[in-house]
């Protein structure tokens, strides 16, 4: 069949159970995972391969920081900087303790 121009081939839009449905199913029950998983996932990824742990954090950094920027600022000016970011990753519930590693160098003094 030829459709008139301005004509829609499905006049009555898309159906419950479309392509948009299943994919806002899928991100609420991955978002629920992650929420009960991520943690530790992160964590076993951090232990088990810290490159692609690497990967994925720089990833996540935008595209146009600039670390250059950074430079030229105070150190009064980073360290407020960091406390407002350490705040709000608290404030979303990020775990910011360092891990305790055993010492490395077995020599005894």
């Amino acid at each position: 069949m030829v459709w008139k121009k301005g004509q829609s081939g499905n006049p009555g839009g898309q159906a419950k159970g479309t392509k948009q449905n299943i994919n806002a199913d899928f991100l609420h029950k991955l978002a629920h995972d992650f929420k009960v998983n991520g943690k530790a996932a992160i964590e076993k990824m951090r232990k088990d391969d810290n490159t692609q742990y690497v990967k994925v954090v720089a990833a996540l950094v935008p595209k146009d920081y600039n670390i250059n920027q950074e430079a030229d600022k105070t150190f009064d000016e980073l360290l407020s900087q960091t406390r407002l970011l350490t705040a709000e990753l608290e404030r979303r519930g990020v775990d910011l303790t360092v891990p305790q590693q055993p010492p490395t160098d077995k020599h005894v003094n």
